[in-house]
């Protein structure tokens, strides 16, 4: 068993500040009740209540984990740090070597990579429903069936259960290669974030820096964000656990899935709390983390945050399973309409056809006959004539 028991000289008993970014599941806040909660808060009142310490939360105005200027400094919670306002961020910072330089890192927290989220699809008719209870071969058999009944009654009467739509739940992109190439569903990347900045430096030619290319911006508020999102206004690419913990607490408010997550990851990073140079917290932090991970405490955290946000994640699975109902409309019958007009459309060509080769057919014997009757005339009237003259 681990103890969190070091001996803090500089540190234990005092009264602290540290800085944070708004990211859920690690650190959330509720404006209305000024409540602080996530796993990273849970982590800190465990490591407060061994080291006897207080603490604040200082939150960057613009809520940004920072990025570096020309001028060399950074701002969000990495200049806090470097400036040292606070002793250190209780929100995890994903490591790169610029920042590396800036700031130190405590053993890794955690592990995630990016990915995309984006509104829940919702349920939409489907032209050829009607042939989906069908397997292949049954579907050839049911067109050539429906083409030669040509009576749309009997259709539903012979097969009510396979008219009554089929619904379709279209998912727009299921990998970060499909969100580039697709112009349906604009995208936008974290502000100061590991994303843009590994993003932004990629060749163009690369998956990274087409994405750069291509989005529509970035985006640093997460209230204004996922409001976005669910209103369908665009993607956001973030860290997948955010994203999975956001699903939850929306699933939890609305009672059902408001947004989704495309499976396919990219840019894979491992996060960890950030420190001024040189700072007395990282020794005691590092130890303290790393006895959280090695009992699996901070893992439990994070899957207690996003246990619901299952129900959400394959939508298709979902809404079969589901099996939820809604009104049908003029789309959902468009498919056998249009098979029938087809059906309609072939059976007039082919009676058309058949009337002019007719038609045609009729004239060419007539003519034949006429032919034959003059002929049989001429063969007559000369053998009239034929016997004339021999009388003479």
């Amino acid at each position: 068993m681990w103890s969190l028991n070091y001996h803090l000289p500089l540190i234990y008993g005092f009264h602290y500040s540290f800085s944070y970014f708004q990211i859920p599941p690690y650190v959330d806040f509720e404006p209305h009740v000024r409540n602080f909660y996530g796993t990273n808060v849970d982590l800190l009142d465990i490591i407060a209540k061994h080291y006897n310490f207080c603490y604040r939360l200082t939150m960057d105005p613009y809520n940004r984990f920072g990025s570096k200027l020309p001028n060399g400094t950074w701002t969000g919670i990495i200049g806090m740090l470097v400036e040292q306002k606070a002793a250190f961020s209780l929100s995890p910072i994903a490591v790169s070597l610029s920042r590396y330089q800036a700031i130190d890192f405590s053993g890794y927290a955690d592990v995630d990579e990016h990915a995309v989220l984006y509104a829940y699809p919702q349920l939409e008719p489907d032209v050829a429903g009607f042939l989906r209870p069908f397997s292949f071969p049954s579907s050839i058999l049911l067109v050539m069936w429906l083409w030669a009944s040509f009576v749309l009654t009997c259709v539903y009467k012979s097969n009510l259960m396979s008219m009554l739509v089929a619904p379709v739940v279209n998912i727009p992109f299921t990998n970060f290669e499909q969100l580039v190439n697709q112009k349906k569903i604009p995208y936008k990347l974290p502000a100061a974030s590991i994303f843009v900045e590994a993003s932004h430096n990629s060749a163009p030619e690369t998956l990274l820096g087409k994405l750069w290319r291509r989005s529509a911006g970035t985006a640093a508020d997460p209230v204004e964000v996922f409001g976005a999102v669910m209103r369908n206004e665009y993607a956001f690419i973030t860290f997948r656990i955010p994203i999975l913990a956001t699903m939850d607490k929306r699933f939890v408010e609305h009672k059902r899935c408001m947004l989704t997550v495309a499976p396919g990851t990219l840019l894979g990073v491992s996060q960890a709390w950030g420190f001024p140079k040189n700072s007395p917290w990282k020794a005691p932090i590092d130890k303290a983390l790393r006895g959280l991970n090695e009992f699996g405490i901070i893992n439990k955290l994070l899957k207690d945050t996003y246990a619901k946000s299952t129900l959400c994640v394959n939508p298709v699975k979902t809404e079969r399973t589901m099996n939820r109902m809604r009104s049908l409309g003029l789309e959902d019958f468009l498919g056998v309409f249009a098979l029938f007009g087809a059906g309609s459309l072939m059976a007039m060509v082919v009676f058309m056809a058949e009337v002019i080769v007719g038609r045609c057919h009729t004239t060419a014997t007539s003519k034949k006959r006429m032919q034959k009757f003059d002929s049989k005339e001429n063969d007559a009237s000369n053998v009239v004539s034929n016997d004339g003259r021999s009388s003479f």
